[in-house]
């Protein structure tokens, strides 16, 4: 790239963060080794306690540091975050994610073809600790076969990656609001869904930022546990919104929910907390003949707790199973 900086559009990379010393120095480095030129860092600190201030602030002025006075949610600490975005652009990256160099150069120019676009993606690999998960990527093969994605495609088959995704910041400024801060665990579904509403998708599939798996995962702590609830809530929120749409609503609100009660039932099953495991299972409508085998897998595998989650793992391993970490 030999164009000044200024020649090209700012992207304000939003990075939120509480207590993250651990993986953050990664995370902000893999943005300053951006090939693209034209970007600046909103950093907004939930009132951490840890060395993440002193991190932060170890940086030059290309990182803008913010710090909330209490700890609040982590949808109402990235609507801060994004007030403070001046970019046309604004991509998301999680404090103990990482991207790779090349990642604004490719996903940029994708924007600037089509004025359509409001989000563009990438695939994703994963991180255990500090080890890449080679074969492992969010985006299947065959997930990855069209152009542009409508909300339709979206809802049907959400494999969205928060530290893979750049939105037009003028498509977030259409909505009367922005990430909902009532949500814990959905707050990026519920955003990705609104605006595609009247932005397209389009993605980059290589892997360009690695999202990093460890015991804080939300999808792994009892934070996951209003996931169905929360799903049910952006269901209706879409409802009302768009009503046009109500029919594709119903149609895929089973599938969501299956999701959110599987995420829960393994929360339970992982903790020996067999009655509340069954009590998810029972809640699962499964829609396809593999579900129902899958299903009748956890009914016999749920009692043996520990060893018997284990055991799942190791077979869907073996099986090949791939995509995000949810399951």
């Amino acid at each position: 790239m030999n164009k000044d900086r200024e020649d090209y559009p700012l992207v304000s990379v939003i990075i939120n963060c509480y207590n993250g010393e651990r993986y953050l120095r990664e995370a902000i480095n893999s943005v300053y080794a951006q090939t693209y030129p034209n970007w600046e860092i909103i950093f907004v600190d939930n009132a951490s306690v840890d060395q993440t201030a002193v991190i932060a602030n170890s940086y030059d002025n290309r990182l803008k540091y913010f710090r909330n006075p209490l700890t609040i949610k982590l949808g109402e600490s990235r609507n801060i975050a994004c007030k403070y975005a001046e970019g046309e652009f604004l991509a998301f990256l999680d404090c103990d994610d990482v991207w790779m160099p090349n990642k604004l150069e490719l996903q940029i120019p994708l924007f600037l073809e089509n004025s359509s676009v409001g989000i563009v993606i990438s695939n994703a690999g994963y991180i255990k600790q500090r080890d890449i998960q080679e074969g492992r990527v969010a985006i299947l093969p065959q997930q990855a076969l069209k152009s542009m994605y409508t909300f339709n495609d979206i809802l049907s088959d959400y494999f969205i990656t928060l530290s893979s995704a750049i939105i037009r910041a003028d498509s977030l400024h259409a909505l009367d609001h922005w990430f909902d801060a009532t949500l814990n665990i959905t707050e990026e579904a519920d955003l990705f869904l609104r605006l595609a509403v009247d932005w397209k998708m389009t993605l980059v599939n290589q892997v360009l930022c690695y999202y990093r798996l460890h015991d804080n995962n939300t999808h792994k702590t009892y934070e996951v546990i209003p996931f169905p609830d929360e799903i049910h809530y952006i269901f209706l929120k879409l409802d009302s919104l768009y009503p046009e749409y109500s029919e594709e609503y119903e149609s895929h609100k089973t599938k969501w929910l299956n999701m959110g009660h599987q995420a829960v039932l393994h929360f339970y099953w992982k903790e020996g907390n067999i009655r509340s495991a069954y009590k998810s299972l029972f809640q699962i409508k499964p829609l396809t003949f593999k579900a129902y085998a899958r299903q009748l897998l956890w009914l016999f595998l749920i009692p043996f707790k520990g060893g018997g989650f284990h055991l799942y793992f190791m077979l869907a391993s073996l099986m090949g199973k791939n995509g995000p970490p949810l399951f």
